[in-house]
């Protein structure tokens, strides 16, 4: 007896060679404390589930910490994910680490750094039996994937978005790891109090029905969360389509896929808990839903994951193309709302962020629009002739002279650039860096282009995602190498759009500008050239507070 199966479709798999119980579905082995829990959150009721822990009280479950793994050279266990990773090769050393970025933290930590780091270590397939804070990995033999491993090279940008990604998925479940405890500690000594839950029909919720029929396990706090997000949080939101109705697109075209898809439900539950986080000041009540937050947070990040193993490789239907663009809207304001959270002081000590950074934030903010790259109206000369026309028509605009005077500078920066490097060194550096400014100048504009004289908060949102997604490749490849020229920049696209964004109400984006701008500054100051005069000021721009939604 090395496997038996159990539950309907297979759902559990008992591995009598490690005590370990398997959930096939979620491909990760069940904590003894927590089966009863688990079984409910699968809608397994009353008479299949008391069945089924009567089967499992039989079989020996060792903690996590008791199971020995198996050998390098052991065939992958079919009920497991197999995993990419890395080895240390150090002496007396087999640390294994899920991206390269953990393991040279791991070198620098335990090894004191590495002078030839590809040499100390290798890549290999590995596995975990356990989430959260009880993952341990396991490496096993390679044969079996050989026709399944991919070789195409990798962008930079894709590359940070994939260990991103990774790294993500291991901290929120690692921070998540002690709320989901408690959850499951709660959820295992209720049972239900009345004959619904034993009668109730495991079906997934129809989209046909008038109003939704709401699961029977949906607790009450979640129905509150939901609750908001259907009232306040949708109103709070960008938008993809600059003329589509804010509330009608989040309640319309995302929660519809959210019903029928598990995982975009929790990402909407954990933004809607994000947002009552940030709208109090009390530490101890922001801090209870951002815990509540960070559970969602990580089942959003697992069902996503899985989500996009089942489609890799294949060519996606419009639903699938939806469902895939959604996940990534709901990753960008996640994100962003993960580290303006813990700019709090209090809460920076409870919770460990994914670290805040340049390249990040650009990486997740391309991801949020459908917009491709577009050819500007004309040339850089014509942009920027324009944008003067532009300010001598509104010279005598009172309450602001701050917004204009930025655009004035941003006019006038590639002849200042020009006098504090010198001569053209690259010309593609310089063609790529001229044509991004001359797209800040187009995009900035344009969010004075209303008669009414003050841009909305769609047009502020659309103009800072759609610079990131025109600007060259090479310019975005010269801002990750941390060039001066292409630092300032951004600087620029910090204080004009994403500033002016935060002020206009987008509660995701608070004090990410501040933060964005204090890094590059250290940065320009750490590179040995004169380069901080040209963003001088910048930091912080005072605009005029936007009309909030």
């Amino acid at each position: 007896m090395s496997r038996v199966k159990l539950g309907s479709n297979d759902l559990l798999e008992y591995n009598a060679e490690f005590s370990v119980l398997i959930c096939r579905d979620c491909e990760y082995a069940i904590q003894k404390s927590a089966v009863q829990s688990h079984l409910l959150r699968h809608k397994i009721y009353r008479g299949e589930r008391h069945k089924l822990l009567e089967s499992i009280a039989q079989f020996e479950l060792r903690d996590p910490d008791d199971v020995i793994p198996p050998s390098p050279n052991t065939r992958p266990i079919s009920a497991l994910p197999v995993l990419d990773g890395y080895r240390c090769l150090h002496d007396g050393c087999s640390n294994l680490c899920a991206s390269v970025k953990r393991m040279r933290r791991h070198w620098a930590d335990a090894h004191g750094g590495a002078e030839d780091f590809e040499a100390m270590v290798r890549e290999v397939k590995m596995q975990t039996f356990f989430r959260g804070t009880k993952i341990r990995y396991f490496e096993v033999s390679p044969e079996q994937f050989d026709d399944m491993v991919d070789d195409s090279p990798i962008s930079e940008e894709e590359g940070l978005l994939e260990e991103s990604e990774e790294e993500l998925l291991e901290e929120s479940e690692e921070e998540a790891s002690a709320a989901e405890e408690s959850h499951d500690e709660h959820n295992s000594g209720t049972e239900e109090s009345d004959e619904e839950m034993e009668d109730a029909s495991p079906d997934d919720v129809s989209l046909d029905q008038t109003p939704p029929r709401i699961p029977p396990d949906f607790e009450l706090a979640t129905l509150k969360t939901f609750h908001h997000f259907l009232f306040t949080t949708s109103l709070t939101l960008p938008i993809q389509d600059f003329d589509a109705q804010i509330h009608r697109y989040w309640t319309d075209s995302v929660l519809p896929l959210a019903f029928s898809r598990p995982w975009l439900m929790s990402g909407i539950l954990a933004m809607s808990e994000y947002h009552t986080s940030v709208l109090t000041d009390d530490d101890t009540f922001s801090t209870a839903h951002r815990e509540r937050g960070l559970y969602f947070f990580a089942k959003f990040v697992s069902g996503r994951e899985e989500a996009s193993r089942h489609v890799c490789g294949a060519v996606l239907t419009p639903e699938k193309e939806e469902e895939r663009h959604v996940g990534g809207q709901l990753m960008c304001i996640l994100r962003c709302a993960h580290w303006a959270l813990t700019t709090n002081p209090m809460l920076a000590q409870r919770f460990t962020s994914y670290p805040f950074k340049l390249q990040n934030l650009i990486t997740i903010l391309k991801s949020f629009s459908l917009v491709e790259r577009s050819e500007s109206d004309g040339s850089p000369d014509e942009v920027f002739a324009s944008a003067n026309r532009f300010l001598r028509a509104r010279c005598t605009d009172t309450g602001k002279e701050k917004e204009f005077a930025l655009l004035g500078r941003l006019v006038e920066l590639p002849s200042r650039m020009s006098d504090v490097f010198g001569g053209p060194g690259s010309m593609k550096d310089v063609t790529a860096t001229l044509a991004a400014i001359a797209s800040l100048v187009e995009h900035y504009s344009a969010t004075f282009a209303s008669e009414r004289g003050t841009p909305s908060h769609t047009a502020v949102w659309h103009s800072m995602v759609h610079w990131i997604n025109n600007i060259p490749d090479h310019f975005r490849t010269m801002v990750f190498r941390n060039d001066p020229a292409a630092l300032v920049v951004v600087a620029f696209w910090a204080s004009g759009l994403v500033l002016r964004a935060e002020y206009s109400g987008y509660w995701f984006l608070r004090s990410l500008p501040k933060r964005l701008l204090s890094e590059i500054a250290n940065r320009l100051r750490s590179s040995g050239v004169p380069a901080f005069s040209l963003i001088e000021g910048l930091v912080p721009v005072d605009f005029a507070v936007l009309p909030t939604f």
